[in-house]
């Protein structure tokens, strides 16, 4: 479907038949809703109007009896209404209705924290956790082998310098450990692993870390 931005010249009004809308929506921001659409007859309608609480949206063109669209420049909780007309001959023949809460715009980022346990010259023993919901990334490395502190591409990547590196799905305040193993600390110096946190808007903890010297 597109949009079409030339005016359909009739409101919504009421079908004029029995015909069923079928509206499903398949993704919900703070900002837009996603939705999938079927009605029930075989013949194509000339165009679909979607109107939002009662104020015309946009118009699209298609030529199926199904398809797919999106509201956008939504509120955050905010309460919508959205209804679908199906137009033939500039005759409404059809409409469906769906109904909606745009969720909670989350742009705080969350707070990620670590503890060192027990620690040798060849494994270390870490606890993490996020008091959000979300991804942990950590990596293990010397700090002498960095010379600016790592940030989250780094702590992903695969460089040659991270000693141990991975990541956690958690739960808010869900602690987890982190043992690492499997290698062995042959230069003195400190060794830090660092961590961030991702929760499920995408926000980005700052970064931190816990470590000990040898």
């Amino acid at each position: 479907m597109c949009d079409e931005s030339r005016s359909h010249g009739v409101g919504p009004g009421r079908p004029g038949n029995s015909l069923s809308v079928t509206i499903e929506q398949t993704a919900l921001s703070a900002e837009q809703v996603q939705f999938r659409w079927r009605w029930s007859d075989s013949d194509y309608a000339d165009y679909m109007v979607a109107y939002v609480n009662g104020q015309e949206y946009r118009v699209f063109n298609y030529g199926e009896t199904y398809g797919f669209g999106a509201i956008k420049t939504l509120r955050a909780d905010t309460s919508y209404d959205i209804t679908l007309h199906f137009y033939k001959n500039n005759v409404n023949i059809a409409q469906g209705e769906l109904h909606i809460v745009t969720p909670h715009d989350d742009t705080i980022a969350p707070n990620v924290n670590a503890m060192l346990g027990n620690h040798t010259s060849t494994t270390a023993d870490f606890e993490v956790w996020s008091d959000e919901p979300g991804t942990i990334y950590y990596m293990f490395v010397r700090d002498a082998d960095f010379n600016v502190m790592p940030n989250k591409s780094l702590i992903m990547a695969n460089d040659p310098r991270i000693v141990r590196s991975g990541q956690l799905n958690v739960t808010a305040d869900q602690r987890k450990q982190v043992l690492l193993d499997g290698f062995t600390i042959t230069e003195p110096g400190y060794w830090t692993l660092y961590l961030v946190s991702e929760d499920s808007a995408g926000n980005i903890s700052s970064i931190q870390g816990a470590g000990f010297s040898l």
